[in-house]
């Protein structure tokens, strides 16, 4: 054998061992994969070479994300996501903002001019419900004690004139008659009564109503009235 084959075929083998050295050195392994699926908040499966492996990740990916996974020391038991360019894939385009409450297609995004309409509708929401509150906390305080609604409904008009009462005080919802009381205008003074008054908003006309106040059976008349003056006498309901 010539000294020029003796050499090359040296050469073949010096290539070759370097070639298995390489290949079996714990050197670090970059390649591009696919995201696949998501395991949890820091585990991905991705597609690599129609092989399946999952890689841990501190980006935020979803499914179709091209990634850069490293195998550290060639340890393909400890995939991780390298890097991540998927942000300038995820461009936006125009036909995918919208501007309504109704679209659901997934993807589409709101366009931002819908914040000021979101806000002023949810302090129109707002607003309505302080007021809300307000009348309920009125209504459970105050304004509903027992002794003030007393005094409001007028309970006490002996001396005065049911006409007067109804016609005059607007605000008065029901009175009152004890048995031999001076109240006039009742259906008659023998029995105790309740009237009602309801009265339209210009406080000119009105109806009262008188519920007689008994165990036996219901007694219910009604009167009309126009400026301070009765119309007609009472009429029996029942």
């Amino acid at each position: 054998m010539s000294l020029f084959e003796t050499a090359k075929g040296n050469t073949s083998k010096f290539f070759l061992a370097v070639k298995e050295l390489i290949n079996s050195a714990s050197f670090n392994k970059s390649f591009r994969a696919t995201v696949t699926e998501k395991v949890n908040n820091t585990v991905y499966k991705v597609l690599y070479k129609n092989a399946e492996y999952k890689v841990k990740s501190y980006y935020d990916l979803i499914v179709g994300d091209l990634v850069w996974v490293c195998a550290p020391g060639n340890d393909w038991d400890s995939l991780f996501v390298q890097s991540y360019n998927g942000f300038r894939d995820r461009v936006i385009t125009t036909d995918k903002i919208v501007n309504n409450y109704t679209t659901n297609v997934a993807g589409t995004v709101l366009d931002g001019r819908m914040g000021k309409t979101i806000k002023t509708e949810i302090d129109a929401l707002t607003n309505n419900l302080n007021t809300t509150n307000t009348n309920l906390s009125n209504l459970s305080s105050t304004k509903a004690n027992k002794t003030e609604v007393h005094n409001l409904l007028g309970a006490n008009v002996n001396g005065s004139s049911l006409l007067n009462w109804a016609s005059d005080e607007a605000k008065r919802l029901s009175v009152w008659q004890v048995q031999g009381n001076s109240v006039s205008g009742f259906p008659d003074v023998e029995s105790e009564w309740c009237a009602l008054n309801l009265q339209d908003a210009s406080a000119a006309r009105g109806i009262v109503i008188a519920l007689k106040y008994t165990s036996g059976n219901p007694t219910i008349k009604y009167r009309c009235y126009f400026n301070k003056a009765w119309l007609g006498d009472w009429k029996t309901v029942v």
